[in-house]
């Protein structure tokens, strides 16, 4: 029988506002940046071990991110933190 030692999600995300908004860049990304602070506070409400590796402000107001993250409390991270 096998079972999961150790695991972790790598993902990357891109966090943006539905096209048929047409909102202006800065409130674009205004609007990003709060989801991206809700998302980050939603991870650390729950108590989600998480690194961001890269974050990206693109030119069209999208936020782009590569997100490490515990795969779930049952299981052990293992050395993919360190």
């Amino acid at each position: 029988m096998k079972r999961v030692q150790s695991a972790c999600i790598m993902q990357d995300l891109v966090f943006k506002q539905k096209e048929d908004r047409g909102f202006p860049f800065e409130k674009e990304l205004e609007l990003n940046r709060a989801e991206l602070e809700q998302y980050i506070k939603g991870l650390e409400a729950n108590k989600t071990k998480y690194i961001i590796l890269n974050k990206k402000e693109l030119e069209n107001g999208h936020i782009a991110i590569r997100i490490k993250k515990q795969y779930n409390e049952n299981v052990s991270v293992g050395d993919f933190f360190d």
